[in-house]
């Protein structure tokens, strides 16, 4: 009987072996989750910036389309004005040339 519980406190001892290293290698665990947990906050921390970086941009950018649309249109409306005076101005003076060219009928008399 002696020789049976000689027996089991060695393998109690090999247990206690296995133990302490499953602790040491849970505890190793633990550090390893704590410090990716503490990495995925400084990366959500960062696309969270990130995210209002380009949120920004895109409203900036937006305004900008905008405003270089109104420049655009502006111009576009000037440059149309300005070009109907130039042609209302050709057509008047082609209208005289015209008129210049064109032979004049003498008016009928009467007893003609």
């Amino acid at each position: 009987m002696a020789d049976r519980i000689d027996h089991l406190t060695d393998r109690v001892q090999v247990v206690e072996v296995k133990l302490d290293r499953l602790s040491t290698t849970v505890g190793q665990l633990t550090t390893r989750v704590d410090g990716l947990t503490t990495t995925v906050g400084q990366l959500s921390t960062r696309v969270d910036g990130l995210t209002a970086t380009v949120n920004e941009l895109s409203t900036a950018m937006t305004a900008g389309f905008v405003e270089q649309r109104e420049y655009t249109e502006f111009s576009h409306a000037r440059l149309e004005a300005k070009m109907d005076v130039g042609f209302a101005r050709v057509d008047r003076k082609l209208d005289q040339l015209l008129d210049a060219q064109r032979p004049r009928r003498k008016p009928r008399r009467r007893n003609e």
